[in-house]
């Protein structure tokens, strides 16, 4: 997704909701394909797409899926991580057991000015643990709450844009 001055956070969200919706659907390839440098240098597209479908295995599959809030934050030198901009956008689902599970999606501000994923992680979580993820912070971050055929998922998933290079966010066409 093209980035400005301040992110469209809706666009954030929506792109989120789709990349999730097509990790669903077993397109974890593209997402790495598709997703930040800083991503791809430090996890391999075999090591991402085992790590999705092993924990998306032990959750039986996500049955239904609610935004909760996005974060964005610019990281300095010497962090630990990358420096950059970078947003986090934060989902609760319910898994096949019935118990709720966080996913977080992650993107870093590429140097083209393009936001690309650069991490996902989800994992079950108890009640309290997502009361917590939306409880403001002190810390100064920004949060807002409240083989492929290309042609067919880009139909399929209207916003994401595939290619043989992998799958980025992008604004919806209008119609």
């Amino acid at each position: 997704m093209r980035a400005s001055s301040t992110p469209d956070l809706n666009a954030m969200r929506d792109a989120s909701l789709r990349m999730l919706r097509a990790i669903d659907v077993g397109l974890a390839p593209l997402l790495w394909r598709g997703a930040s440098t800083v991503m791809r240098s430090s996890v391999s597209q075999a090591e991402f797409v085992q790590g999705i479908e092993t924990t998306r295995a032990e959750l039986g599959g996500l049955k239904t899926r609610r935004w909760m809030s996005i974060e964005s934050h610019v990281i300095a030198e010497g962090a630990g991580v990358p420096p950059g901009s970078y947003i986090n956008t934060r989902f609760v689902a319910r898994d096949a057991f019935g118990d709720d599970v966080q996913e977080l999606l992650t993107f870093h501000l590429d140097d083209d000015q393009v936001w690309r994923v650069t991490g996902y992680i989800a994992r079950r979580v108890n009640p309290k643990t997502v009361a917590a993820a939306v409880a403001p912070r002190a810390s100064g971050a920004s949060r807002w709450s409240p083989g492929y055929d290309h042609l067919a998922l880009e139909k399929r998933f209207p916003g994401l844009t595939f290619s043989a290079s992998g799958m980025t966010a992008s604004q919806p066409r209008e119609r």
